[in-house]
């Protein structure tokens, strides 16, 4: 459990650094599971969804359109920062002009 919370308390710190709205990753760890989702605001999920699972990233969709990240003893950082960076190169070519 520790683990769990030690890993979604990072991912949420970098998710948030790119401006993501988040749910589940909340300060109170007696209220928490680790569960997390995430959308951001440049991006309809499920786009977002098929893009990053061509880039080999693992999460699930949610029904209200987050991207679902589950935290467990398996989970590391190395993991974390590799959606961070796919997401941070997804966000960089939408900036870009066409």
């Amino acid at each position: 459990r520790h683990h769990a919370f030690e890993m979604q308390d990072y991912a949420r710190d970098r998710l948030l650094e790119l401006g993501c709205a988040l749910r589940g990753a909340g300060h109170d760890r007696r209220r928490r599971s680790g569960i997390m989702a995430f959308r951001h605001p440049r991006f309809d999920s499920r786009d977002l969804a098929k893009r990053l699972r061509v880039r080999d990233c693992i999460f699930a969709l949610e029904r209200d359109g987050h991207v679902r990240l589950s935290m467990h003893v398996y989970s590391q950082r190395a993991g974390i920062d590799r959606l961070i960076q796919v997401l941070k190169r997804l966000l960089d070519e939408k900036a870009r002009p066409l």
